[in-house]
């Protein structure tokens, strides 16, 4: 990330992997019309876009770690600052709670654009409703201070969802009260479309 490592610095990365019985994978492949996305909402911007972000609040509007965002209750630093969340230990729960999920995305880099296409069978797109959950402040401050369209926010940032859960409509209710009505929230549906991509609008 240009800015944050610098010379004669490096960032050691790791990865988990594992093993699972093939019946068990999680692959998209029973998606259907009229399944429900079900949005898990992030801390911030995780890895997200962080470079931009960066480059408005420090280069563009010069703004410090101590200054607020629009809000007037967040500051910067510790927005810039919010710990990436870890969904493995929601996703282990429901798992052994025997709960069906039809597909899982975690919406890294490319947003909720690029990752959810990934994770549904062709015939299929999907229908978000960016109103659907609350803007934490760093977002927020992102949509009144970038120039950029809609759709670039949504692909560049996580715009506060970090986890999508496909369900049937009749799996809603006993997700929300496995997971809490501030933790998820339905923020869309699939419906039947040739193209395989996410459309976004506001109601």
């Amino acid at each position: 990330m240009p800015g944050t490592y610098h010379q004669n610095e490096y960032d050691l990365v790791g990865i988990a992997t594992g093993i699972i019985e093939r019946k068990n994978i999680v692959d998209g492949s029973s998606v259907k019309e009229g399944d429900l996305i079900m949005g898990i909402p992030s801390n911030g911007l995780h890895t997200n876009g962080y470079s931009l972000a960066r480059k408005l609040i420090f280069d563009v509007l010069h703004l410090g770690i101590d200054d607020m965002l629009s809000d007037q209750k967040t500051v910067v630093g510790n927005a810039l600052l919010a710990p990436h969340k870890n969904y493995s230990q929601m996703i282990n729960i429901l798992i052994e709670k025997g709960f069906t999920l039809k597909s899982l995305a975690h919406i890294t880099g490319g947003g909720l654009i690029d990752n959810v296409p990934r994770v549904f069978p062709g015939g299929l797109a999907a229908q978000i409703n960016i109103n659907s959950w609350p803007k934490i402040p760093i977002f927020q401050f992102l949509i009144e201070n970038l120039d950029l369209k809609t759709s670039e926010l949504y692909r560049t940032f996580n715009m506060g969802i970090g986890l999508t859960i496909i369900v049937s409509p009749s799996e809603k209710d006993r997700l929300v009260s496995m997971l809490g009505e501030k933790n998820c929230y339905e923020i869309g549906i699939m419906v039947t479309d040739s193209s395989k991509q996410v459309y976004l609008n506001e109601k």
